[in-house]
């Protein structure tokens, strides 16, 4: 069972990973006792809104996963300046702008969340062009996941940049868009 951190605890000065997956969480605090948390875990909960919950841990926060939560948006992730790896699959997220700012992510898993719905894929992934160091982007360029389409995953592909990238206009939009982008996982 999760308690809310007290910050009068020194011992939790030197946690640097905090694993609070599959706690049934709505909400998360007490972060600012942990001056050295580089990993969370987040995934599997009931959290909702935004990523403002993290802000505390902005200049340590390395990697982040909130999957499997009903997170509606990004905002706050705009602060978190040392995130390198960000896992907000499974969520309700509609845009990616917030992470215009993390100029240090190197790997962004953001499939089953509604982000292109009525935009076209390059407006959708626009926001990452400003992030020189993404090379791992897992996601889901169409909303075909939510709506039921009974696709039998043929077009379900992993691909390297340059191995078959020339193949569905998504892909090559993506691709073109943000070239620093080595690896490229696009579920449909």
């Amino acid at each position: 069972m999760y308690r809310p951190l007290n910050n009068d605890d020194e011992s939790l000065s030197h946690v640097v990973e905090l694993n609070l997956s599959l706690q049934g969480l709505t909400q998360i605090s007490g972060l600012e006792a942990l001056p050295a948390l580089r990993s969370l875990n987040a995934a599997f909960n009931k959290l909702e809104d935004d990523l403002t919950f993290a802000t505390p841990c902005a200049a340590t926060l390395h990697r982040l996963n909130v999957s499997h939560n009903g997170l509606i948006s990004l905002r706050g992730a705009e602060s978190l300046g040392a995130l390198e790896v960000l896992k907000c699959s499974d969520n309700s997220i509609t845009s990616l702008a917030p992470l215009a700012r993390c100029r240090s992510l190197t790997t962004l898993w953001t499939f089953r969340n509604p982000l292109s719905r009525k935009r076209p894929v390059a407006a959708t992934y626009a926001p990452l062009v400003a992030l020189p160091l993404l090379t791992t982007l897992v996601s889901t360029p169409f909303d075909k996941w939510s709506e039921g389409s009974g696709d039998s995953g043929s077009d379900r592909s992993s691909s390297s940049r340059g191995a078959g990238s020339s193949s569905g206009g998504w892909r090559a939009e993506i691709i073109a868009l943000l070239p620093q982008v080595r690896f490229i996982s696009l579920f449909l």
